[in-house]
């Protein structure tokens, strides 16, 4: 279990060599590469890793970047921070939900979200406590989220397995302050159908980055 985020890394660093680093890391996950949508989308080829250090240092003028103000991020977009806290995470789930805390290790973390920048690559590797909520059958109820920021600088992971045939909503709140860079990786079984909904309600000078 601990060596399998090991492997796949440098799986996927070899892989990027050998492509002159142009093409996905994730080719070597079998991850198909991202296309655009249509003629007009500028991005032909997207970079996706699980590897940090497959992306270049962010400078803060990149277009997808220059509205982030990077000081605020307190070194989580570049690995330079040390990791000490982390977000109050409440669950409230109906019959027919499991919650269950899980590392970076764990054998389904990356199976269905690979990174596509450098924090969100840090977060998948380095977050301290996530959460694996797995749904079977149909919820008569929502699935409640809520996570509280402290004031700390945090990664988290929230990985949502929804069974074949299940149906369930999510709801997502995020609340207090904090620096906090976190994935929500989404499972879903042959059939099934979930409803995902994000709330914000962080303090004026909270910031909080998010990948799906």
């Amino acid at each position: 279990m601990a060596s399998s985020m090991t492997d796949a890394l440098s799986t996927e660093r070899d892989a990027l060599k050998n492509q002159g680093g142009t093409t996905e890391g994730s080719l070597a996950v079998g991850v198909k590469p991202s296309t655009p949508k249509n003629p007009a989308d500028a991005r032909v080829e997207r970079l996706l890793s699980r590897d940090p250090d497959a992306f270049p240092a962010l400078n803060g003028r990149e277009e997808e970047w220059r509205f982030t103000p990077l000081a605020r991020l307190r070194g989580l977009h570049d690995g330079s921070v040390s990791v000490g806290g982390l977000l109050d995470v409440t669950v409230e789930v109906p019959e027919g939900v499991t919650v269950e805390t899980i590392g970076p290790d764990h054998p389904l973390v990356g199976t269905a979200l690979v990174p596509g920048d450098k924090p969100s690559a840090l977060a998948m590797r380095d977050f301290k406590e996530g959460q694996l909520i797995s749904v079977d059958g149909e919820l008569g109820a929502p699935v409640l989220v809520t996570l509280t920021g402290r004031g700390e600088a945090s990664y988290g992971h929230l990985l949502l397995d929804v069974k074949p045939f299940a149906k369930a909503v999510v709801v997502l709140e995020h609340r207090g302050h904090a620096s906090h860079v976190g994935g929500v990786e989404v499972r879903l079984g042959d059939g099934a159908d979930l409803t995902l909904v994000s709330l914000q309600e962080w303090e004026d000078d909270a910031v909080h980055l998010s990948t799906q």
